[in-house]
């Protein structure tokens, strides 16, 4: 058996979805799978030992060759999946999107929407299945495809199980990490939340540190100009084990890897409640929800947590169900359904 990955932007640590992909083709490879890659961008570090193709070339080469895929099998993570039914292979999809929340973010965000959510449909539509790394995903997918299965995000860090809770006593600062490409829909209401800390008089500070890649420059201006946010720019390791808290103000997400890797190594998440979020981040077990736009409630919490000695945290559930191991098989399972005909 080959599989085929069909993606637009392939490469660890760009996004979630491709450093998804970039290691369930590491575990399949473990198990003696070839792997070949159409992309469109290729960026960062690649799998070893795998055919690279341009997207172009290699597509004109299925519509217009002779060649059988009877040994091959798709796997596609964004809204071009599709493409692969008309060159003639079957093929799984993961859905990472955050359609059709997103669309309710801002004007911009609507109108993409009209093109995105009809691709996305027609991708699961078109499919053998559609894997998805939340539950509340399933109600979007099932427009386009009934065979759904749920496949966490794995994690690459290492994992610090805690059960008897976190401890904050003795620190002069409190370090808080923020994960995402900086854009407004990820970090728009950073600024507002982070100036609530501006010129407080307490004995613990609180640090922030971003890491990702700036998109919008103007933002990171504001805010670093706060005094309290470091700009740290994209790392493919993040030191999580260095901080004591991850905040996130995303406005729209499915699953976050990134939080997924902080409650697996010791570190609570404070986050909007979008998407599956809630799955991940359970209220006083791995960190707080809050409703998006509620920075008052985000600001007190942070508050409370500067003046706590230790606070009840318990990651094993995470640390247990969110596994690269685990999830490359499902979908291997998946893929030999494919092979047996038993899909669809």
């Amino acid at each position: 058996m080959k599989i085929v990955v069909l993606t637009k932007n392939y490469g660890l640590g760009f996004t979630g979805a491709t450093t998804s992909t970039y290691k369930l083709i590491q575990k399949w490879q473990t198990s003696g799978i070839d792997v070949e890659v159409i992309a469109l961008n290729v960026r960062g570090k690649v799998n070893e030992n795998v055919v690279i193709r341009p997207f172009k070339e290699a597509l004109a080469s299925c519509f217009f060759g002779k060649k059988k895929h009877d040994d091959e099998i798709g796997y596609s993570d964004d809204h071009l999946g599709w493409l692969l039914r008309l060159v003639g292979i079957k093929y799984i999809h993961t859905y990472h999107g955050n359609w059709p929340g997103a669309a309710k973010i801002s004007i911009p965000m609507f109108f993409k929407s009209l093109f995105f959510i009809p691709m996305y449909l027609l991708t699961f539509a078109l499919s053998e299945g559609v894997g998805t790394v939340s539950e509340v995903a399933t109600s979007f997918i099932r427009f386009g495809q009934n065979n759904i299965f749920v496949a966490r995000n794995g994690v690459d860090v290492e994992a610090v199980p805690l059960k008897s809770g976190k401890d904050f006593s003795g620190l002069n600062t409190l370090k808080i990490l923020m994960v995402g490409n900086v854009d407004s829909r990820k970090f728009g209401d950073a600024v507002n939340l982070w100036e609530k800390f501006v010129g407080e008089v307490d004995e613990q500070k609180i640090s922030v540190s971003v890491y990702g890649k700036t998109l919008n420059k103007e933002l990171m201006s504001e805010l670093t100009k706060t005094g309290l946010v470091s700009e740290m720019g994209f790392h493919n390791k993040i030191p999580y084990e260095e901080f004591d808290l991850f905040v996130s103000v995303s406005k729209s997400e499915n699953l976050s890897i990134a939080e997924t890797e902080a409650i697996v190594s010791g570190v609570p998440v404070l986050a909007y409640d979008v998407g599956g979020t809630d799955e991940l981040v359970k209220e006083g077990l791995t960190g707080w929800l809050f409703e998006v736009g509620d920075l008052n409630g985000m600001y007190n919490t942070i508050s409370l947590i500067k003046r706590a000695n230790n606070l009840f945290f318990d990651n094993t559930s995470v640390i247990r169900n969110f596994s690269w191991d685990l999830t490359a098989a499902i979908y291997l399972e998946n893929f030999e359904k494919i092979r047996q005909g038993e899909c669809n």
